[in-house]
Parts: structure tokens; sequence; C-alpha cells
């Protein structure tokens, strides 16, 4: 679905996004909540909850270019194959996560695929299920593969 793009060409109250968190690349699922005056953005986290209401999800203010739509159609590679030093995102820690793949072995329901993960500066295995290709939102509806 495309994002519902307010006549400014922000993001509509109510609108699922990922923040993007630079370094170390990860995305996180949140919802708008509100517009402020000054164009950021009131967010809160589909994932993350607060540090002191753990029973409350984790609300932010963020900029606008720290928000992007959902990735269209998020292509898991479990389902397209895959190639050594391929970008992927690999679902860990609440989020997305931007990585390469330096190698893979069969497992008994798909591959297990080894990822290099810069939290811990080493290579981890993660389940082929836990990733999908790496797009970059360009704007608009436009995106790219990496």
């Amino acid at each position: 679905m495309p994002p519902s793009v307010t006549p400014d060409g922000g993001f509509s109250v109510g609108e699922v996004v990922e923040v993007v968190n630079k370094p170390p690349g990860s995305y996180y699922e949140a919802t708008v909540i509100s517009r402020l005056a000054n164009g950021s953005y009131v967010v809160e986290y589909n994932t993350l909850l607060n540090d002191v209401e753990n029973y409350r999800f984790l609300r932010k203010i963020v900029e606008p270019n720290d928000l992007r739509p959902l990735p269209p159609q998020s292509i898991h590679v479990s389902t397209t194959g895959f190639s050594l030093n391929q970008w992927v995102d690999v679902h860990d820690q609440e989020g997305w996560w931007a990585t390469m793949i330096t190698g893979c072995k069969e497992s008994g329901d798909g591959y297990l695929v080894y990822c290099y993960w810069n939290p811990v500066d080493r290579d981890v295995e993660f389940h082929s299920d836990q990733l999908r290709v790496h797009q970059e939102w360009i704007g608009g509806d436009n995106w790219i593969f990496l």
C-alpha cells in the first residue's frame, strides 16, 4: 500500500512507518501520532517498550528524514534466494538491521545465513526467515534494492 503522503509531502497521522536509526542502520516500525509545528513527528514504536513504563510503547519525537514508509512487499530472502555479499535486513531485537550476507548453509527447514552483525562486530547465524531484501527509499513511491 503506498504511503498516505500529506499535500506538503509528509506522513499522515495514524500511518505506520519505519523509524531509521543511523548509525547503526536499524529500522523500527512505528505509528505517526502527530506532526509538530516545526515539521518533526511524534511516533509510537510498535515493538519497543518505554524504559520507565514497561507496559507502554515508547513514544519519541523524530525528524522527517528519520522516517520512511514501510517497504513495499517486503521480500524475504527465504523465498527469493540470495547471494554472498548481498545487502539484507535481519529481523532481530524488535527491528530490522541492515547487514550483508557473508555465508550460508542448508538446514532442515530452509537456510542458515551468516551475516556480519555490527552490534557484536562478528558474523552471526540467522535463519533465512529472519531476512528480507534490503531496500532504500528515495522518495514518493520509489525504492531501490541494494
